[in-house]
């Protein structure tokens, strides 16, 4: 934009919009998870049928998300579809990652904290520590990366274009009836992200605000459950048609490709 006053002097200022796909039908975690496994040749046939997401298109989220985030790329890599994959299935990844002395792939089937709990000895009555309220340990580092993918997994649904940077989502449903009764809460995107993201950023969030963070980017990715006019099967579909989203601040623009899964009819 270019303002001129009387005197003919101007000044310009500009704004960059992301623009998202137009894929109305947010996605749950094993979905994603899904699209960011590794590929192999067969894969490009699913490509071709719209039963996976294309690569550059994929590619495009991540650049999205990058810009828009604050804890994604700052505090959490995310340049790269293995980057992605970590985050959302850190369970196969657990013995792969840099220093890793493991040639073989993931451990998942040994490794404790892979499944999230450990056989009890005989006799032990001691609570398993995964499902440990106490907050110390591995049982944080657990709590960290649930909120992570689905933080993770939230974003990718705004990359995606299921839903929209100031969309309310309910982050609390009603309960009761009468005097007891609680009402709905519902926040904007925006801001529901932004709160996990301030959660996420603190090194020393408890355990459960960070329970907090994961049921709040979760609330995101469940935005459509029971939408008659998002069916449960996976794939992306094809489409053409893209739909501008900004914020307040200045955001990256990024060409978001084309996949599309399915229109949603007005809630």
């Amino acid at each position: 934009v270019t303002i001129l006053d009387d005197d003919d002097d101007s000044d310009r200022d500009g704004l960059t919009a992301i623009i998202v796909d137009d894929c109305d039908c947010v996605e749950g975690l094993g979905f994603w998870k899904k699209e960011f496994k590794g590929r192999s040749e067969k894969d490009a046939k699913k490509v071709e049928k719209g039963q996976l997401i294309d690569e550059p298109t994929l590619a495009a989220y991540l650049d999205i998300i990058r810009f828009a985030s604050s804890h994604f790329d700052e505090n959490v890599p995310l340049t790269t579809f293995v980057d992605a994959s970590r985050v959302l299935n850190p369970e196969k990844h657990r013995d792969t990652g840099p220093g890793s002395n493991n040639k073989g792939g993931s451990k998942e089937g040994t490794n404790p904290s892979a499944t999230g709990s450990r056989k009890k000895k005989s006799g032990d009555t001691n609570h398993d520590e995964s499902d440990s309220n106490t907050g110390t340990g591995k049982n944080i580092a657990k709590k960290r990366e649930d909120a992570l993918k689905h933080t993770l997994s939230a974003w990718l649904n705004f990359a995606k274009g299921a839903v929209d940077w100031d969309e309310d989502i309910v982050v609390e449903g009603g309960t009761g009836t009468g005097t007891r009764a609680k009402p709905v809460v519902a926040m904007p995107f925006n801001e529901v992200i932004a709160e996990v993201e301030a959660i996420l950023n603190n090194p020393d969030a408890a355990h459960d605000d960070l329970v907090h963070a994961k049921n709040l980017a979760e609330s995101i990715n469940k935005h459509d459950d029971g939408n008659k006019d998002c069916g449960t099967d996976s794939g992306s579909g094809s489409g053409t048609a893209s739909r501008e989203s900004k914020s307040e601040d200045d955001i990256k623009g990024s060409d978001s490709g084309s996949q599309k899964r399915g229109k949603k009819k007005d809630k």
